[in-house]
């Protein structure tokens, strides 16, 4: 079984600089497969597909990494077998396929998708890694049930903004779906920015959706929009980020300036961290409130807007589109306890679980 993961290497500061002498390398050996029970491997799970009243793909990580979307997509299209991505391989296939799913977490993700997975008689996982990250913390519950419709996100249709109305999570992810198309990359950081934008945004056939895996990466999604656009200069990246992320590396926006570069950051400012709180609360979540929006006044460039209302969303995202010299970020002013259906089912499960042993 071969992975493809980072690999990172450490080197003391004082060996940076060392000349050293080249020298011939070994090869890498690779395995191979032995033809013959590969034959029968693939002639058995043929059998078992075929069988299958109810068969379901589960599309992994790998798949991206090695280059196998479009052979996923001529698999779909030949079996006419429905698809289901994870967190990690969201974005895997285009969402507006329909044989597309949704994103399969478990307890996490909209009951429909979960529903139709764990009913599934004959789960395909391909490139899956069945980890607490991509089973919802260990909530996928695979077992037979009866469910026959096959469910399908369904971008609808958003009202005109109504003046004066405060922004809510439902709303900010319901026009960005709208806003999404092929010129952009989506960015999600940690906490509610990666479960509201898993569960409730329609990525498109071209673009991409980049995240760490829940909590093991605060503060990725600036940092990483850097090195998304300067290796894909042809899309502009749209960064999900809360503010309790953004406080840890949100200042890279200083290389961003340096290497003029225009993501659009979309920070998710409940004055606190929106995770915790319904778990255990406390001002121990609280955050100092920053000025994110003057945050290019002190750069020297960027556009920055305050949006408390659903005009001021609709304003910024406008202007924020034609601007392409720089970057721009909108801080949106959410209310301390407003959260996504995902994490509400997430804080609800594990302050379930908290409660039992208690």
């Amino acid at each position: 079984m071969r992975y493809k993961r980072p690999v990172y290497i450490e080197l003391p500061r004082d060996m940076v600089s060392l000349q050293v002498a080249p020298r011939q390398i070994s090869p890498v050996y690779r395995e191979t497969s032995d033809p013959h029970v590969l034959r029968e491997s693939l002639r058995e799970a043929e059998e078992i597909i075929n069988a299958a009243q109810k068969p379901v793909i589960i599309a992994g990580v790998e798949l991206h990494r090695f280059g196998l979307r479009d052979a996923l997509l001529q698999f779909v299209e030949m079996t006419n077998i429905p698809v289901a991505s994870t967190l990690l391989s969201k974005s895997v296939i285009t969402e507006r396929h329909p044989r597309y799913l949704g994103v399969y977490e478990g307890a996490i993700c909209h009951e429909d998708v979960r529903a139709y997975v764990e009913s599934s008689d004959c789960l395909i996982l391909l490139g899956t890694f069945l980890t607490e990250t991509d089973l919802g913390i260990f909530t996928a519950n695979i077992r037979r049930r009866e469910q026959d419709a096959i469910p399908h996100p369904e971008i609808s249709s958003i009202s005109p903004p109504v003046l004066g109305k405060q922004i809510t999570i439902k709303r900010l992810f319901q026009r960005l779906n709208a806003f999404l198309d092929d010129t952009i990359v989506v960015v999600a950081d940690t906490g509610d920015a990666l479960f509201a934008a898993a569960s409730e945004l329609s990525i498109h056939s071209a673009i991409e959706f980049h995240a760490p895996a829940y909590y093991t990466s605060m503060g990725f999604a600036v940092p990483a929009s850097i090195g998304i656009q300067l290796a894909s200069p042809k899309l502009r990246p749209l960064v999900l980020v809360g503010d309790g992320a953004f406080q840890m590396t949100g200042m890279e926006l200083a290389t961003v300036a340096r290497f003029n570069l225009n993501p659009i950051v979309v920070v998710l400012n409940n004055r606190g961290y929106g995770t915790e709180r319904p778990m255990l609360d406390g001002a121990f979540n609280d955050l100092h409130l920053w000025q994110y929006s003057r945050i290019p006044e002190i750069l020297g460039t960027g556009r920055g807007f305050i949006v408390e209302t659903e005009e001021h969303l609709e304003e910024a995202l406008t202007v924020s589109w034609k601007h392409t010299e720089s970057f721009c970020i909108l801080d949106v002013r959410l209310g301390p306890h407003d959260y996504s259906p995902a994490l509400q089912h997430l804080t609800s499960m594990l302050a379930r679980r908290m409660n039992s042993k208690v």
